[in-house]
């Protein structure tokens, strides 16, 4: 750690030139901080235009990262309806068939 300015040694004059170059510092750092935010609504970088890495670019076939929120296709109880007239249609089908025949192409 470096020790601490002092300006107590400076004159009147020194101390005056100090701030001046302080103040030029200080507005040329403002206008150039203002300058980076102006250019950071720019593009996203992806691996076409930066040096990004291929695997953090956007997938083909995927528009975006979305993600699924709240319940799944058939996860909300629409699927129990057709469920119960497959069973039923299965049934009638099971009772058509000899046991013996569907307990062998079962076992198969």
């Amino acid at each position: 750690m470096s020790p601490p300015l002092t300006v107590n040694h400076l004159s009147h004059a020194g101390k005056d030139a100090l701030i001046h170059s302080l103040l030029a510092e200080i507005q040329a750092l403002t206008t150039r901080a203002a300058d980076l935010e102006a250019r950071s609504g720019g593009p996203p970088k992806t691996p076409g235009n930066a040096s990004v890495p291929p695997s953090k670019g956007q997938k083909v076939n995927q528009p975006g990262q979305t993600q699924r929120i709240g319940p799944h296709a058939r996860h909300d109880g629409e699927g129990a309806e057709e469920l119960a007239a497959l069973t039923e249609a299965f049934e009638a089908w099971r009772r058509e068939v000899r046991p013996d025949v569907l307990d062998e192409a079962l076992a198969a």
